[in-house]
């Protein structure tokens, strides 16, 4: 299914998906893949709590690192935010990336006639439509590579270049570029993906957009969803 120009990342150059192939080639160099955490739960459960404190816990880490003996390889503890609520007047995590900056949930509701639940659907709606983007930071900033479709069509052009040129510049070139992407998985990148999401959970669960955001971050991403409830209200 073609959503949003995700058809291209279907398939990589050997038949497979791209995250399958880029697992295959962290799990032969021992790294871990970037997860991915997708926290869902009903309205006031703490999401946006347990977000915050996840973040913290990472750059805890992060400080711990600096500590250490110089000339150590850089730690790749880091976690990238998203908030996908678009209702919320305080987020207490940094999020790199916020649906509030792209959308105006006030302003749906006024223009459209919207209540409060209408409003964050219509709103995901329209970020969902820009989400292909969000997919190439993320590809970015976690892989340090572009996205699998733009990374294949430069690889095919760069073999028709090396055909063309002699056997002794082909292996030139592929020893410096080799050498080039061995330097960016050793700076690394990011461990963590942490995506907040509304509060009325129903929103996001039930909806369409819901699930194109969820399998587009599925495929580029070892994904898992975190479901946070309050067990003191359960009990």
């Amino acid at each position: 299914m073609n959503v949003f120009g995700l058809e291209e990342k279907e398939e990589g150059a050997s038949g497979e998906p791209p995250i399958l192939t880029r697992m295959k080639r962290y799990k032969k160099s021992g790294q871990k893949m970037p997860t991915c955490v997708i926290v869902v739960g009903m309205a006031g459960s703490g999401k946006t709590t347990l977000m915050t404190q996840l973040q913290r816990s990472l750059s805890a880490g992060n400080q711990n690192d600096d500590d250490d003996e110089e000339g150590a390889v850089p730690s790749r503890q880091q976690g990238y935010c998203l908030n996908l609520d678009p209702a919320t007047k305080l987020v207490p995590f940094g999020a790199s990336i916020d649906i509030r900056d792209t959308v105006d949930y006030k302003e749906v509701m006024r223009q459209h006639g919207l209540g409060p639940n209408g409003a964050i659907m219509t709103s995901l709606n329209l970020f969902t439509t820009k989400f292909d983007q969000v997919i190439s930071i993320l590809e970015k900033r976690a892989y340090g590579e572009e996205p699998a479709g733009h990374a294949e069509q430069e690889e095919e052009e760069s073999e028709q270049v090396k055909e063309e040129e002699g056997e002794e510049e082909n292996n030139d070139n592929k020893e410096t570029v080799e050498g080039e992407g061995e330097e960016k998985k050793e700076v690394g990148g990011l461990e963590y993906v942490l995506v907040d999401t509304p509060g009325q959970i129903e929103a996001f669960t039930w909806s369409a957009s819901g699930t194109i955001i969820s399998e587009a971050l599925a495929s580029s991403f070892p994904t898992v969803l975190a479901f946070v409830v309050d067990t003191p209200r359960c009990a």
